[in-house]
């Protein structure tokens, strides 16, 4: 309940307000969490990319959440404009996976705002950009 109220004590018209009023909060509720999950597997990717990488925890400021949540966007929309046989989230593992086979001054831009940034050109290096046919499992292997 919203208030903790006995709605039994209100008018009909009062109750049905907030009956609707604590199912749209729930529903809001439920919404903010999908939200959250979703891009709380891309942070686990992510974490997981950065201390294979440097071996350590990588500290995530409002700034990289903000950039991450614009990369998921990108990396979605990019994956649907090339028709690319999967989703957002294995394309981003894909790209971390193979980071090593960037060039060094790129491999060194491992922050979530500079892949934001150069997302374009690490696509390019990876020779996705040129192979929109190509299956992700292909990348992934290649």
């Amino acid at each position: 309940m919203i208030l903790d109220l006995d709605y039994s004590k209100l008018t009909p018209e009062l109750q049905k307000i907030f009956i609707e009023a604590e199912k749209r909060k729930a529903f809001l509720n439920k919404k903010e969490s999908e939200k959250f999950s979703d891009i709380r597997e891309w942070i686990d990717a992510y974490t997981r990319f950065y201390q294979r990488q440097t071996g350590t925890t990588p500290v995530l400021t409002p700034i990289e959440f903000k950039c991450l949540k614009t990369l998921h966007l990108s990396i979605k929309s990019y994956v649907e404009f090339n028709n690319i046989n999967s989703n957002a989230l294995i394309m981003f593992e894909a790209i971390l996976q193979n980071w090593k086979k960037l060039d060094t001054f790129q491999q060194n831009r491992m922050l979530i705002r500079e892949m934001n940034t150069d997302l374009n050109k690490i696509l390019s290096l990876l020779s996705v950009k040129n192979k929109p046919n190509e299956t992700l499992k292909d990348f992934i292997n290649s």
